[in-house]
């Protein structure tokens, strides 16, 4: 059996834009992708390009096209 984890989606949705705050989380999280339905504020932006995450924002809901899980 293999030690590697498995890569996985996990979408989290906010209520507000992506602060750095959020940023930092992803970057300790080690997320390769930020999805954000809102504005992502610059200094966001920043700590996500220089960890290497992709990240696009307003992204409609109805872009998905996917099975849903509600927590």
């Amino acid at each position: 059996m293999s030690n590697e984890q498995d890569d996985y989606i996990e979408v989290k949705v906010h209520r507000d834009g992506v602060t750095t705050t959020t940023a930092k989380k992803a970057v300790k999280q080690k997320v390769k992708m930020v999805v954000s339905g809102h504005d992502i504020q610059p200094g966001a932006k920043k700590i996500l390009r220089e960890n290497g995450i992709k990240f696009y924002e307003n992204v409609d809901a109805s872009d998905f096209d996917t099975d849903s899980e509600v927590e």
